[in-house]
């Protein structure tokens, strides 16, 4: 069991993997009738694999380079460097998605391209993704 729990960023990645072959998967769906879609396509499952890794793959430094025993480690992020680098690039990614969605064309991009979120009002957009990028980030209460 310890090996899973000084291991768990690589879970994280194949998590990450894992939800961009769906999004792919239901992508293709749509490519299949709207093949104009498909650099877009591309594009957006490329970017969500690559960004969401970043923190997983933060964390794999730190327990292997920066001696961080364990996943529970990371939930306090003042336990050491790579922890801190870990939050660091959690919240900044959280900040450049709702930026992303809010304020630039985010939203607009997930309508043009229907099948990935399963929403199709903008409005809908906005509230759900950024309601959940910054509900990550709220203390537990325990």
């Amino acid at each position: 069991m310890e090996w899973v729990f000084r291991n768990f960023w690589i879970m994280g990645i194949v998590v990450q993997c894992a939800n961009g072959s769906s999004w792919w998967s239901r992508a293709k769906k749509e490519i299949a009738v709207h093949p104009e879609l498909e650099n877009g396509y591309r594009m957006l499952v490329r970017r969500f694999v690559v960004f969401g890794n970043i923190p997983w793959i933060v964390m794999g430094f730190g327990c292997i380079y920066g001696g961080v025993p364990t996943v529970f480690d990371y939930f306090h992020p003042g336990s050491g460097p790579f922890v801190f680098a870990f939050w660091i690039t959690v919240i900044a990614l959280q900040i450049a998605l709702s930026y992303w969605i809010l304020i630039r064309d985010g939203a607009e991009t997930f309508i043009r391209y229907p099948g990935l979120l399963r929403i199709s009002e903008v409005w809908a957009v906005k509230g759900s993704l950024s309601s959940h990028c910054w509900a990550a980030l709220l203390p537990s209460q325990s």
